[in-house]
This record gives C-alpha cells, structure tokens and sequence, in this order.
C-alpha cells in the first residue's frame, strides 16, 4: 500500500493551478503539477528535474460555480 500524501492546489497564474503532492511527515515535494485550462495543457514538474518530466493535453468536464482568481 502507497503511503498517504498531502495534496495542495494553488492558483499561480491566469487559468493556471499547481497542484503537489506532499510527504505528510516531511513536507517534502513527492509530485507536482501545473495545468494550463486556456492552452489545456498539464505538465509534471518532478522535483529536482531541470525540465518538465511530461507533458500532456486536459479535457474540462466540469467546473465549480466560482471561477479560479
């Protein structure tokens, strides 16, 4: 079984979120995301890596009634 993680989502940018994952015990960056909802694209940003690991296309299927700031 995976350890549990802490999961963060922030709003960085115009239609943009970063979303983490955190190791609960150190606060450690284990994974990170950035999503792009105008260009609809994400990218994986592995900590300590100089590039984006992967990137890749979104589909939004759905959204809150409040938009992101």
């Amino acid at each position: 079984m995976s350890p549990l993680l802490d999961c963060v989502a922030l709003p960085v940018g115009h239609h943009e979120l970063y979303i983490t994952w955190l190791d609960p015990a150190t606060h450690a960056v284990v994974e990170a995301l950035v999503m792009n909802f105008a260009s609809r694209t994400v990218c994986n940003c592995v900590p300590g890596s100089a590039a984006p690991e992967s990137a890749g296309a979104i589909t939004v299927v759905d959204h809150g009634a409040e938009p992101l700031p």
